[in-house]
């Protein structure tokens, strides 16, 4: 299961990154998930559950996860399209593309503190 190396990659980063105190500040983090990186939402969300019983200090901090759909760019009529059903072809001008502008992600989007007011 890959997806728990990616949350052991991620907890890593996120502890390295931030004081002890600040950890104790997080909310949660947010992960976008672009559909062509192969990661499941819920998948995550279990390895998440795994690594937090070896990891207690995010006991209390949530994982949101967002599934970011895969979009092209047409170099014929130069627009965006989103791909559907895995069909690469822009639908303004059924021109074939591979130029990928959304869709591979696997990045930290943000990571939320806990309000202290």
């Amino acid at each position: 299961m890959h997806e728990l190396s990616i949350i052991h990659q991620v907890g890593a980063y996120i502890i390295s990154t931030h004081s002890e105190a600040e950890l104790q500040q997080i909310e949660a983090f947010e992960m976008h998930l672009g559909q062509l990186s192969n990661i499941h939402p819920d998948l995550l969300q279990n390895a998440y559950l795994a690594y937090q019983e070896t990891h207690p200090i995010f006991n209390k901090i949530l994982l949101k996860t967002t599934l970011i759909p895969t979009e092209i760019y047409c170099n014929q009529c130069h627009q965006t399209t989103q791909v559907e059903h895995y069909k690469f072809q822009c639908k303004f001008c059924l021109t074939p593309s591979q130029n990928i502008v959304k869709g591979n992600e696997l990045t930290i989007h943000k990571i939320i503190f806990k309000d202290l007011l």
